[in-house]
């Protein structure tokens, strides 16, 4: 009905060129059959049946594109919910359709009201579909995290213990680079203010050294170098300036001060392979161990601690898994959507009893068309002229089954031929249908309205 609508539209358009024909009588009109059309037929044996030409007259005409442009206006007015409240539908000719739409607007603005109420109820039906599959996922996932829990309360002291250690040793290291990091700062001060032909250091610079065996509280100086020396845990240290150039100057005088603090946090951290007795690595070393044998016994009582976090990992993905299911099923955007299908069912049953009311004006309507039939295949035809909308058919039986061929026309614009004829198959538009389409048909109906 949609396409009629528009059909009828395009219509009313072109009525607007009015032909002043001479008299008020009928017109002959020659027609014209593409001669590839008449061979085909012979050449395939298919017999013609019958011939009839229809024509409305124009006010039946304009009752129906006054009706289809109600219910046009009458649709348009629908797809805007937030409005429709406001819409008496004042503008609408057709009491029918007005009385329609109106009743039509009273069941969608208080069904518009109780989507809400059915959301909410689409929420209850999800959650009651998801439950026992969340409830058995969640039981999984509940035991799968019992397992690690209890895994994890053997080796608690002993993880405790080892964090604290590691923590530890990189508390210490950093403590050596914040050295470093100082010493590099004080250098570049010097560079800097002493002028010295020397770049600037970009990154931290460590501190550079020799050292030897302490024989006694005191240490030799160091005369190739020109530097005093310290002594520090039975070993006499000298430290060397980052570049020759910065002897003596104030960033090597306090990297003495910082390179003592350096030593002390050196061997309080402690050799990484072989660690002494008390020093942070050997603290760490027998934290490790500790935990390594906390986690054998774990290992032997619940398995192995990956695998059980990897079941809990999976338990954990399946579980989300089906929780975000739901939660689409319930979002705002499933919402729009909810709200959208339930508004365009009710726009589709509003405009179903519409174009129901078109099609029975359009059927009352077609009780005044003018019918010929006694239409012989490519003979004359005589047309009213006053009637624009026209249309011609032929039947034909082709192999034991009826086809129905449809000229539409408009008269009008035939009869402003010289010598009016009708071009059959010369370009000209012509449908075919499978069985008798004649006026009582919605083919042929569509075909007539169309012919202007």
């Amino acid at each position: 009905m949609n396409y009629l609508n528009k059909r009828i539209v395009q219509a009313a358009v072109m009525g607007g060129i009015v032909l002043s024909l001479a008299g008020c009588g009928k017109k002959e009109v020659k027609v014209d059959v593409n001669p590839i059309i008449t061979q085909t037929i012979k050449n395939k044996n298919i017999e013609f049946i019958r011939g009839d030409l229809y024509q409305l007259p124009d006010d039946a005409f304009a009752v129906i594109l006054q009706a289809s442009r109600s219910v046009n206006a009458a649709k348009d007015a629908f797809r805007d919910i937030d409005s429709l409240a406001k819409i008496e539908f004042n503008n609408l000719d057709n009491d029918k359709i007005k009385e329609i739409a109106l009743s039509e607007k009273e069941t969608l603005l208080t069904s518009y009201k109780n989507i809400d109420a059915g959301w909410k109820e689409h929420i209850q039906q999800q959650q009651q579909e998801f439950a026992p599959q969340l409830a058995a996922k969640k039981s999984v996932m509940d035991q799968a995290k019992a397992n690690l829990d209890q895994y994890q309360a053997v080796i608690t002291d002993q993880q405790k213990a080892y964090d604290q250690a590691e923590q530890a040793v990189k508390q210490a290291k950093q403590n050596i680079s914040d050295l470093f990091k100082k010493y590099t700062e004080l250098t570049n001060k010097d560079i800097i203010d002493q002028s010295l032909p020397i770049h600037t250091y970009n990154s931290s610079i460590s501190f550079r050294y020799n050292s030897r065996r302490a024989k006694s509280a005191t240490c030799p100086r160091d005369t190739r170098r020109e530097v005093d020396g310290f002594v520090f845990d039975d070993t006499c240290y000298y430290l060397l300036p980052a570049q020759d150039q910065l002897l003596n100057t104030p960033s090597y005088k306090q990297g003495k001060v910082l390179f003592a603090q350096y030593l002390k946090v050196e061997k309080q951290i402690g050799n990484r392979y072989r660690p002494a007795e008390g020093t942070l690595n050997a603290q760490l070393s027998q934290a490790k161990d500790a935990l390594d044998n906390a986690k054998i016994v774990a290992d032997n009582k619940f398995g192995r601690f990956y695998q059980l976090e990897r079941t809990y990992n999976q338990a954990k993905r399946d579980y989300s898994y089906v929780e975000n299911r739901l939660n689409r099923e319930i979002s705002d955007s499933q919402k729009s959507q909810f709200v959208n299908k339930q508004l365009l069912i009710y726009w589709n049953q509003t405009a179903r009893r519409l174009n129901q009311e078109l099609s029975n004006i359009i059927q009352e309507q077609m009780d005044h068309v003018r019918h010929d039939d006694d239409i012989e295949f490519g003979e004359s035809i005589d047309i009213d002229p006053k009637m624009k909308h026209s249309l011609l058919t032929y039947q034909f039986k082709e192999n034991g089954h009826m086809i129905t061929q449809l000229f539409p026309f408009s008269a009008t614009r035939v009869l402003q031929q010289k010598e009016p004829t009708l071009m059959l198959g010369y370009g000209f538009k012509i449908k075919t249908v499978r069985g008798v389409a004649d006026i009582r048909t919605q083919q042929a109906q569509d075909a007539l309205l169309s012919g202007h």
